[in-house]
């Protein structure tokens, strides 16, 4: 985990698409971790939802 990050996610590689001269990895989460401390923002189906 990172110092000072709000929240980890603990994620698989579902799939990896080459678009272009880069490659898009689309991934599971399997589980997230929140350390403590404020609450933060996740961004899911379009919108932002808080990490409360």
């Amino acid at each position: 985990m990172l110092d000072g990050a709000l929240v980890a996610c603990d994620c698989r590689i579902a799939e990896v698409q080459s678009v272009g001269s880069h490659d898009l990895l689309l991934c599971e989460v399997l589980g997230v971790a929140e350390p403590g401390g404020e609450g933060g923002l996740l961004y899911f189906d379009r919108r932002y939802h808080e990490l409360a």
